[in-house]
């Protein structure tokens, strides 16, 4: 069945994320230590679940890590600053867009952050629909979040591709009919775009 929709996840695929070089610039010499306390947590998943409030994530963070809730508020800025935008992959959406596709994204993002993202950046406006994780309070790869997609914008799954950095989100999204690409870098999304004849 032909392609007709494209569902890009966010973080590592339209927006910047290396979290360990985004904790080294806070906290140089300390990131796989922080890693575990911070992103590597549990705690991170609730924030991106919109389970938690960004306020308690932060006394709980300087709480385990010993770091004052100053640091730690330094750091939550720089992660808003961290993501930007990765240009080439700007582009392809912006090419697929042209050629007619239905473009959405699903992602694992906390409110705080997504509502940060959609007032700073001038492309979401071409997506005919975002789902994010805090929204619904669901997580990839759990295959209920990818239902909510499906059927809040009347999606055939047969009939699209999902565009994602982590393998066992593109797995969830193939057993329900999607076809996927694991994100490397914009060079091979393009690529393997236009193997599938969508580009």
């Amino acid at each position: 069945m032909a392609i007709k929709n494209v569902v890009f996840d966010i973080g590592a695929v339209l927006l910047n994320w290396q979290p360990y070089q985004l904790l080294e610039s806070v906290f140089p010499k300390q990131s796989k230590q922080l890693y575990k306390q911070i992103i590597g947590h549990p705690q991170w998943l609730q924030l991106d679940a919109g389970l938690q409030e960004e306020d308690k994530a932060i006394i709980d963070f300087a709480n385990r890590t010993g770091k004052s809730i100053a640091d730690i508020k330094l750091f939550m800025q720089a992660l808003r600053n961290h993501l930007k935008p990765i240009d080439d992959s700007v582009k392809i959406l912006e090419d697929v867009k042209k050629l007619g596709y239905k473009l959405y994204v699903l992602s694992n993002m906390p409110k705080y952050l997504m509502n940060h993202y959609l007032s700073r950046d001038n492309f979401w406006h071409k997506f005919d629909g975002i789902v994010y994780s805090a929204q619904e309070h669901l997580l990839k790869p759990d295959k209920a979040i990818f239902k909510v997609l499906f059927d809040r914008y009347g999606i055939n799954p047969d009939e699209s591709v999902f565009i994602d950095d982590t393998k066992i989100n593109i797995d969830s999204a193939k057993l329900l009919g999607m076809q996927g690409i694991v994100f490397k870098n914009p060079m091979q999304c393009r690529e393997a775009l236009i193997d599938m004849n969508v580009l």
